[in-house]
């Protein structure tokens, strides 16, 4: 029998996709954290409105280079806000 006419596991795999970073899908970009109070506020406000209710480490992680605490006064001062969102 010859060797081509059976194809062997070695081809069979080569016609597979192989996985790594070709194939892998990247999370969408973080923004960065804003540098004024009143960014601070609106981000904090974006974020919980879209994240539901949520923890200051949880907003922290949907930003860049930011940490939970300096996430949690500006996630205190919007949500307890008296103007309308």
């Amino acid at each position: 029998m010859s060797s081509g006419s059976v194809p062997t596991t070695r081809s069979r795999m080569a016609a597979l996709p192989r996985p790594g970073p070709a194939n892998w899908k990247s999370p969408p970009p973080r923004p960065p954290w804003p540098k004024s109070l009143p960014d601070h506020i609106a981000a904090a406000r974006y974020a919980l409105k879209d994240l539901g209710e949520a923890d200051a480490e949880i907003v922290a992680r949907t930003f860049l280079r930011v940490r939970a605490t300096t996430v949690a006064p500006p996630l205190e001062r919007g949500s307890a806000s008296p103007w309308p969102k």
